[in-house]
């Protein structure tokens, strides 16, 4: 049955009379209600299914910084077009999609490269900052740390707002929502073909089903001898006591060299680094509720902070002597590439994965 949420946009199965639709969707985090908007966008008959509700997974385990600037073309154009979302978004005033834009300072790679690399690809001028203008933007950090360049139009969102937003407007075009619905198998046609799901609620048919249920995706291909190239691995960041050292309206940051990242939290700091730790998980373990999932021999990342502290600090002085408010261990699905996994899935017709 449908979950009792005063935000739901779903309806009870009783009303969901018709069973064929275009496209199914298995997942209701950003990526599936992102996918339920531009098919529902396009005039499909959508029907995305979530097990519990909307949001309520990795998404909403996300730091959620958002920058232009990407290793390939088709990386920052489709970062690009989240981007363009947005903006149509809030002009429509339909409800914030929480992003909030307050630049991203690169630091340790060479400004003219980034301004070649972006070529084209960010609307607003990359400035060259030294360690004057570096204070300035970012008063905590280490003013030594030159080079570094500011991109204007990057910043960051809150996830579930803008998933919301993708959804709310899915459903205005006409897409169908089912929450706390399980997904139990994929039902299989002819030649092998996929024509539609199982439920905890019975079948429903489409043309196309799109997967995109995370870290669980695997689960729902195995008993076709398919899987996909992705895990679920660890993803950390802390948020600081608040401090009069930090503002709302610091830029993000990107630190390669300490593996880091930082991003405002109204008068706190966010920062996030990488997990050396190599945490991941079975996917056939990983609970339907992963709010409190612990990784391993590390659940409190302590090993992780230990690790990247040194060269952290060099460009926070302060770290040391800040308090830790909250730790955030989340569930992220990567691929040994870094390259997203979206289209059809080969040798399963009538599938799609994002």
């Amino acid at each position: 049955m449908a979950v009792d949420n005063k935000d739901s946009l779903s309806c009870s199965t009783a009303s969901v009379a018709d069973k064929h639709f275009d496209t199914i969707i298995v997942g209701g985090g950003i990526l599936g209600a992102a996918t339920a908007y531009y098919a529902a966008q396009r005039q499909q008959r959508v029907l995305l299914i979530e097990r519990r509700s909307l949001m309520s997974g990795t998404t909403a385990q996300a730091a959620s910084v958002m920058i232009r600037h990407r290793q390939t073309q088709t990386q920052s154009k489709m970062v690009n077009e989240t981007f363009d979302c947005i903006k149509r978004f809030e002009a429509e005033e339909k409800g914030s999609t929480g992003y909030k834009e307050t630049g991203c300072v690169h630091f340790g790679k060479n400004a003219s490269q980034i301004r070649a690399e972006s070529a084209g690809l960010t609307p607003e001028p990359i400035v060259d900052l030294d360690e004057v203008s570096l204070e300035r933007y970012l008063p905590w950090v280490n003013p030594k740390k030159v080079p570094a360049c500011l991109v204007k139009a990057d910043g960051y969102v809150d996830a579930y707002s803008l998933g919301m937003a993708y959804a709310t407007r899915a459903k205005a075009a006409g897409a169908v929502f089912m929450e706390g619905v399980d997904v139990n198998a994929l039902l299989r046609g002819n030649s092998n073909r996929v024509v539609g799901v199982t439920t905890s609620e019975g079948s429903f048919y489409a043309k196309h089903v799109v997967l995109a249920c995370g870290p669980w995706v695997n689960t729902l291909l195995k008993e076709f001898g398919q899987g996909l190239p992705m895990a679920p691995v660890r993803s950390q960041y802390w948020i600081t006591e608040a401090s009069q050292r930090f503002s709302s309206e610091n830029p993000i940051s990107v630190i390669p060299e300490a593996k880091a990242y930082t991003r405002p939290d109204t008068s706190s700091l966010l920062f996030g680094l990488r997990d050396d730790q190599g945490a991941h998980a079975d996917p056939f373990a990983l609970p339907e509720c992963i709010d409190q999932y612990a990784f391993g021999d590390d659940p409190d990342g302590w090993l992780t902070l230990e690790d990247g502290f040194s060269g952290l600090s060099d460009y926070i002085p302060s770290l040391g002597e800040l308090p830790i408010k909250h730790y955030m261990a989340g569930v992220s699905s990567y691929t040994p590439d870094g390259k997203y996994l979206i289209g059809k899935l080969s040798g399963l017709p009538g599938v799609l994965v994002a």
